[in-house]
């Protein structure tokens, strides 16, 4: 797993966001979706945290197997997130920047 600090803004913030939120709303611990999905709740705390950013395939171990969440929304919750608070310049995300958040190019 590539680890990435986060800059507190944008998709990344978001994502992190979401995770929270969908975890807490499934009144999911971190070791309820560790064991779920095999990744160290110490690790997601790190990303609900906004200490790193996971990679792509990360990201959609923990919100599909770890929380049963299709990876499509929680992307779509952190979207909207996006758009309710939207920075100065208006951006939202596209699909290559979620291949960019994964470390595609």
């Amino acid at each position: 797993m590539r680890e990435n600090k986060t800059d507190k803004k944008g998709l990344a913030y978001s994502i992190a966001m979401a995770i929270k939120y969908f975890r807490e709303q499934k009144n999911m611990s971190l070791t309820d979706v560790e064991k779920k999905c095999g990744i160290a709740g110490s690790y997601i705390s790190r990303i609900e945290n906004h200490h790193i950013i996971p990679s792509l395939e990360t990201l959609s171990i923990i919100s599909v197997n770890g929380m049963g969440v299709p990876l499509i929304e929680l992307v779509h919750w952190a979207n909207e997130h996006l758009n309710n608070n939207k920075h100065k310049n208006g951006w939202s995300p596209t699909i290559n920047d979620l291949k960019r958040l994964g470390g595609e190019k």
